[in-house]
């Protein structure tokens, strides 16, 4: 959590507020095609993936939301200054501040055991003040700026060591400022997460070029057509539709795992039910594969339909676009749940939220709600806005595609 203290009301006294993240300043754009097939124009996978045209591969960037807004990384804390004598010093100084006296850092680059990349627009730290000789306050500011009016933490002569959160902006170089009002005060920082400031120009938020993001960039050959993608708590998994097979990536090393791992015709959109990966495919059949393995488990099983897939934790959901229905089948056995469920016209997005599926009807301006328990609807249709859709098949064209992350 990001802890933020405010301006000193009075001696003695530090309060704290949560800081705010902003609203992501830019649209977020949805998924959009028609005919054969399912394009994932734009999936949220905990990262988001989104498939582009493009030449084969599988392009990553970014890191939560960090086109529109600052993104927080969070590291293993280290430390990048401790102003007490060996054996506890840690940075260029071994003496405690003075009162009145203001001594800067430089945060980025390679500093007491600490690495922070350039780039970094502001740091968490643990700051801790260790036997103060006197009354005062500490300031944690950027550095080069000019003293705030505020304190980051209140200690009195003889003061037990105490440590305090701080979240702070960079200065211009990089640096760090401490500003001690009492002293002899030892101060000592850790880091335990950075800032990096948004990275792309309004005109291309505009375009959505969530591609030429260059904080994170990297392109994955997958095969033709990518079009469904899933997370399993390790690997990415995309779906060539015109490939006839299915990619995985190692989205902390942007490495393609072992072999595409081939599938009946046109595999289309994906989910992962905790242990196996289903997907469903042009020849309106369900395969499943072990996440860990990728081997196939059991043989395909007729679905009657292509449309989008979800989970509800103990059963698989497939629906029938063509034939407006939902059917489902248990995620352990594999075994057919029921008749098929009848829910509109030309159904399009499917989603879960603890307990009851939700079904857009895509010729229908409706959403229907059904009881995952009992597979009867809850209430009446919901109207929606014209043309209600998660995804809107579209037939894809030959030849490669890329997708693209935005973590």
């Amino acid at each position: 959590m990001s802890v933020t203290s405010s301006v000193r009301s009075r001696a003695g006294v530090i309060s704290h507020f949560d800081r705010p993240v902003p609203a992501p300043a830019g649209p977020v754009p949805d998924a959009r095609g028609r005919s054969r097939g399912w394009r994932a124009r734009w999936a949220a996978i905990g990262a988001a993936i989104a498939v582009v045209a493009g030449t084969g591969g599988v392009a990553f960037s970014g890191a939560t939301n960090a086109q529109v807004t600052p993104s927080q990384t969070l590291i293993t804390p280290c430390r990048i200054m401790d102003t007490r004598s060996v054996p506890d010093n840690v940075g260029p100084r071994s003496t405690p501040l003075a009162g009145g006296e203001t001594y800067s850092i430089q945060v980025t680059g390679s500093n007491g055991n600490c690495t922070i990349p350039s780039g970094t627009s502001g740091v968490v730290m643990n700051v801790t003040i260790v036997g103060p000789g006197s009354n005062g306050f500490l300031t944690v500011f950027p550095g080069g700026a000019p003293l705030p009016t505020a304190s980051n933490l209140n200690y009195v002569a003889g003061q037990a060591p105490t440590p305090n959160q701080v979240t702070v902006a960079l200065g211009a170089t990089g640096q760090v400022s401490f500003f001690a009002s009492g002293g002899p005060v030892n101060v000592i920082a850790d880091v335990a997460g950075y800032t990096t400031a948004a990275r792309l120009t309004n005109p291309q938020l505009a375009q959505n070029r969530w591609d030429q993001d260059l904080a994170k960039p990297a392109t994955i050959p997958v095969g033709a057509a990518p079009l469904g993608v899933a997370f399993d708590g390790t690997n990415i998994w995309v779906t060539n539709s015109n490939s006839d097979n299915v990619t995985r990536i190692n989205p902390a090393t942007n490495l393609v795992v072992g072999s595409p791992i081939p599938t009946d015709i046109g595999p289309q959109a994906l989910v992962f039910d905790g242990t196996n990966i289903w997907t469903v495919t042009a020849n309106s059949t369900l395969q499943r594969f072990n996440a860990t393995s990728g081997a196939p488990v059991g043989a395909p099983i007729g679905v009657g339909g292509v449309g989008p897939l979800a989970f509800d934790g103990t059963n698989i959901w497939a629906v029938n676009t063509n034939g407006g229905t939902i059917a489902r089948f248990n995620a352990a056995t594999g075994a057919t749940v029921g008749s098929p469920i009848t829910v509109g016209t030309s159904p399009q997005g499917l989603a879960f939220d603890g307990t009851t599926m939700w079904v857009a009807n895509f010729a229908l301006d409706n959403v229907r709600r059904v009881d995952v328990a009992t597979g009867t609807f809850i209430g009446a249709p919901s109207p929606s806005g014209t043309v209600p859709v998660a995804w809107r098949s579209t037939a894809p064209a030959s030849g490669s595609r890329t997708a693209s992350r935005t973590t």
